[in-house]
């Protein structure tokens, strides 16, 4: 879309649109960026002037973030591409130069990635989240084995778009800050978004519901559902693990998101992607957003820190009890939240959730049992 000035003088730009018209950016004719919006989990955008600053919806200025203009311009560029199969990864670029060499990650070491098929070993997370939805509400079309398939191909989509589009890196890899991993989380990102309609339910964005399991687990995501900020990272996390990428599962206050932790590397940068697009926020931002943490929960060891695969089991789990809770399974709910408290005891959120439910269960007026059929 054009947009023009009253006189002849005045610049002309061009609406850079996602699917269902949201706009992203504004970008010149010579081709530069000139504005781009960000969005937050909860829709609230942010205006990246390169020319003015940054704003904020409210005209608050802040400090611009190269990373996120990159990301959100690349991100465009690469929904309006062709996807056609038949072109190879290895051919030359569209301007018929060889592809250009390797290049490191900003550890200075090279990345090493899944170059042959995609691994169906590393779905432990996965079967973990799905295992956990079993029998609640909104799982009781939940096929396993199928969504697990489901999972396999849209990886192999993932490895297959990111190596044929690998020569965008190679050529400029400034674009992404010398970073082969940022360009692969970003490309993960966009295929799952663009090409499988992976993204946040817009009824829970401004109306939280632990009922409709959908909503909690990965398996709403996998059947077009929707998800939300404790089911969308687990996607990520899981697809990305596929690939060979070393992902793992943050928790914030009241959010969960991932991170992208190369320890041989030293290479780590956040991973939101609860709205549209990729962001690169660093801890500090989750020490504000969505809720601002105590120096009490600046302290838990439990808050920003990557998750091992007890901890994801127990993040399940936990998710599970809430709508348990919801839907008046409040047995069931005690000893899913037991287990999490087992399985990570540092977790003093799980310990007052399970205090929180035992008094429910003492409360309740018949004694409830836990339940032994479907």
């Amino acid at each position: 879309m054009l947009i023009e000035g009253p006189s002849a003088s005045a610049d002309t730009f061009y609406y850079l649109l996602q699917e269902l018209y949201t706009v992203t950016g504004l970008v010149e004719k010579s081709g530069a960026l000139a504005e781009a919006d960000v969005y937050d989990g909860y829709g609230k955008v942010r205006i990246w002037d390169c020319r003015m600053g940054v704003h904020d919806r409210d005209g608050n200025a802040r400090k611009p973030a190269p990373r996120i203009l990159a990301c959100l311009f690349v991100a465009a560029l690469l929904v309006g591409c062709s996807r056609s199969s038949s072109t190879d990864a290895s051919s030359p670029s569209p301007n018929g130069s060889p592809p250009a060499k390797s290049v490191t990650s900003r550890a200075g070491e090279g990345l090493r990635f899944c170059g042959g098929e995609v691994s169906k070993t590393v779905g432990d997370l996965a079967e973990v989240n799905l295992r956990s939805a079993t029998g609640l509400s909104g799982s009781e079309e939940l096929r396993a084995s199928a969504l697990l398939s489901t999972l396999d191909a849209w990886a192999e989509r993932v490895k297959a778009e990111t190596q044929r589009h690998l020569h965008r890196f190679n050529e400029n890899p400034q674009l992404y800050e010398n970073s082969e991993a940022y360009f692969r989380v970003l490309m993960m990102i966009v295929v799952l978004q663009e090409d499988f309609g992976v993204r946040y339910n817009p009824e829970r964005i401004m109306s939280p519901d632990y009922t409709d399991s959908r909503d909690l687990f990965i398996h709403g995501l996998l059947t077009g559902h929707g998800g939300t900020c404790v089911s969308m990272p687990v996607l990520y996390v899981a697809i990305g693990r596929k690939l060979g990428y070393p992902l793992a599962l943050v928790l914030a206050k009241a959010h969960v998101f991932a991170r992208w932790e190369d320890r041989k590397t030293g290479e780590r940068f956040n991973i939101e992607a609860t709205n549209r697009g990729l962001n690169t926020f660093p801890d500090e931002y989750y020490e504000q957003w969505p809720e601002q943490m105590s120096p009490e929960d600046r302290e838990a060891a439990y808050l920003l820190t990557s998750m091992t695969p007890h901890q994801e089991e127990a993040f399940c789990l936990a998710i599970r009890s809430h709508c348990l809770l919801d839907t008046g399974r409040t047995v069931e709910a005690v000893g899913a939240l037991t287990r999490a408290v087992e399985l990570w005891p540092e977790n003093e959120a799980y310990r007052y959730f399970l205090e929180d439910a035992e008094r429910r269960l003492a409360l309740s007026d018949p004694p409830q049992t836990e339940r032994t059929g479907p």
